[in-house]
């Protein structure tokens, strides 16, 4: 029977840690210490996957033995995926690596896509559509195609290097339907109504909503661009196709409870795990979330939607407490159960594709089939980290458009975050309550990538899957699209972390509130006292203060009903009177004169509990201190 609301999120109690107490964000600097590492590693290991031809091939490259791996083609999704990883990490670092590999890729995209012109599919119409490749660059016609958000995904990454590099004309032509851009911008506009093309897996057909939606944003980004160098009539054309998928395709997803993955789904391919989805039509998969962190925007299908929410919780229901479970159960996720702590520090709940799944990485029957007998779908590195950055974007959403939503369809997600008393509700921006949801999303994302960081090798290598019960590796070695994912979620990270910096996360029950300040905090002042009463509280904090930032400064601590506008921070009174807050800092100061006042990792508030000034400098060729003395 189908659990919902309080019910289900009891359940989960027994298998995700309560948050509940808060203490410093920086009992989240393993995760950032282990990025600084782990995303150069990543960088490394996508580049070494782009071969002499300038195929990024999906399987293990060197040094990692790729004899027997099955991997070892270009898949356009995959590629494009990884390469979008790359062309986003080199807008944020400008990595001299990228640029030789990304011609490399730029030429052998050239290259598929001639031999797909000259292709003849038979059993589909848009030869663009094929899944994969072989590495001589013609079309494998004995694999399951169509595929048609390969030509989706590619398209963005080379939307995305183009801008990042200045240089549309090379990859973007109006009048030229052999630019790369342009012939997988053509192939969404001619085949949106294509029905029965596969899902990312390659086992289903139908319509699907992840292919849906990274159409929608190929098309949006590829409008943009066209427009940008003066080709109107195509960014029309581009636009009204994304507005059709928009309000006709991706409206019918939307069962109630959660987003479908696949509608009119079919076939299995040799998968009996796929099959038993497809009779079950519960349709609960992880592709949901790449559609979301791939394809999605702030109106349209973001991380903050509360459909979204709702069916990302139901993931974590069916990898944490068995949800959707099939009739017939290799599988039973236990890690989840066994393993909740990483170096003292809780985890969330590793994920796989979808709770039918048997595919171990090399078989995919049921045992008694005779032939490849299964041993059980492990958990994916890339759906574990497409978790993470669903929450993470769902950060930089609520910062835009200023608000988070609680709706009846969403409490249960919430609630799982940690929110207290998750009700239906709008938590404006100025709210201390949208503070600690922000906080809390970070802390919850960070939660997915220590499950990750749990079981990569020691050297920072990422298969396909972990074991279920063990988390031991397993299915193809050092698989590209588990690296890029890493990459995806740490650069959303970066996004998303100075929208919070300064405030506090909810740890580990097992690791007592007794985490000390990061800096040391002036000595408050002995006089007054802290009103009982709301209508005396006056606010002495700033937006996403934190309780350890609130009394360094002197102020009292003490958190408000969900929806309430009395500060978490404010002032003591004194003789019934409310005492002042201290003198204003004058902190118009310019760059280059502003002076050094912290440390290497403060956040604001161990830096304005110091008497500074914060101000964070997103474009800093000088160097300026984010932590600098007042004038």
């Amino acid at each position: 029977m189908k659990l919902f609301g309080f019910s289900a999120i009891m359940l989960l109690a027994s298998t995700v840690h309560a948050r509940s107490v808060l203490v410093s964000r920086g009992l989240n600097d393993d995760i950032t210490s282990w990025l600084s590492k782990h995303v150069p590693f990543s960088e490394q290991r996508i580049l070494a996957h782009i071969d002499a031809k300038g195929a990024l091939v999906a399987g293990a490259a060197p040094p990692v033995l790729s004899s027997g791996d099955e991997y070892q083609f270009y898949w356009v999704r995959d590629g494009g995926l990884a390469m979008q990883a790359l062309a986003d990490l080199y807008a944020s670092t400008g990595s001299a690596a990228i640029p030789p590999k990304f011609d490399k890729f730029y030429d052998w995209t050239v290259l598929t896509q001639r031999t797909a012109r000259e292709s003849s599919p038979g059993w589909f119409k848009e030869r663009q559509a094929w899944t994969k490749y072989s590495l001589d660059g013609m079309p494998f016609k004995e694999w399951m195609s169509p595929q048609y958000d390969g030509p989706a995904v590619r398209a963005q990454a080379f939307i995305k290097y183009a801008v990042a590099t200045k240089n549309v004309a090379k990859f973007y032509r109006g009048n030229d339907d052999t630019s790369v851009i342009k012939t997988d911008l053509d192939s969404i506009v001619r085949s949106i109504n294509e029905a029965d093309g596969y899902e990312p897996w390659e086992e289903v057909m139908g319509d699907h909503f992840m292919v849906h939606l990274v159409q929608y944003r190929a098309l949006i980004d590829g409008a943009d661009l066209a427009q940008s160098v003066g080709d109107n009539t195509n960014a029309a054309r581009y636009r009204a196709t994304a507005q059709t998928i928009k309000n006709e395709k991706l409206t019918k997803y939307w069962d109630g409870t959660k987003i479908k993955a696949t509608l009119g789904g079919k076939n299995g391919g040799d998968n009996q795990g796929a099959a038993a989805k497809v009779q079950k039509n519960h349709w609960v998969d992880i592709s949901t979330m790449l559609g979301v962190t791939h394809g999605g925007d702030d109106s349209t299908w973001s991380a903050a939607d509360p459909k979204v929410q709702a069916t990302f919780f139901e993931i974590v229901r069916a990898f944490s407490q068995g949800a959707y479970k099939p009739d017939r159960v290799l599988s039973d996720w236990s890690l989840n159960q066994k393993e909740t702590t990483f170096n003292g520090k809780p985890m969330n709940p590793a994920i796989g594709r979808y709770p039918e799944d048997i595919y171990d990485g090399a078989n995919y029957k049921y045992p008694g089939s005779g032939d490849h007998e299964s041993a059980g779908a492990g958990f994916w590195f890339l759906a574990t980290n497409a978790m993470a950055e669903v929450l993470y974007k769902a950060v930089a959403t609520n910062e835009r458009v200023g608000k988070i939503v609680i709706t009846a369809e969403n409490t249960g997600f919430w609630s799982f975050i940690g929110l207290q008393n998750a009700q239906p509700q709008t938590i404006s921006k100025d709210s201390a309550l949208f503070g600690q949801a922000q906080l809390l999303l970070v802390d919850n994302a960070d939660r997915f990538l220590r499950r990750t960081q749990k079981y990569v090798s020691p050297e920072g290598y990422m298969s396909e899957q972990f074991q279920f019960a063990t988390g031991v590796q397993q299915g193809t070695k050092d698989l590209a699209w588990s690296y890029a994912s890493v990459v995806s979620a740490h650069l959303a990270r970066n996004i998303a972390l100075p929208l919070v910096d300064g405030g506090a996360v909810p740890p580990t029950p097992t690791t007592p509130p007794t985490t000390q300040p990061t800096t040391e905090p002036t000595t408050p002042p002995t006089s007054g006292t802290c009103p009982a009463n709301d209508s005396q509280k006056t606010d002495c904090g700033f937006a996403g203060i934190n309780q350890s930032g609130c009394e360094a400064k002197g102020c009292c601590w003490k958190a408000s009903a969900p929806g309430s506008k009395t500060p978490w921070c404010f002032n003591k009174v004194q003789g019934g009177s409310v005492t002042p807050p201290p003198p204003t800092k004058n902190c118009n100061v310019a760059p280059s004169s502003k002076k050094d006042c912290g440390y290497s990792g403060i956040n604001q508030s161990g830096c304005e509990a110091k008497g500074c000034c914060w101000a964070p400098v997103q474009n800093n060729p000088t160097n300026a201190p984010w932590c600098f003395v007042a004038a």
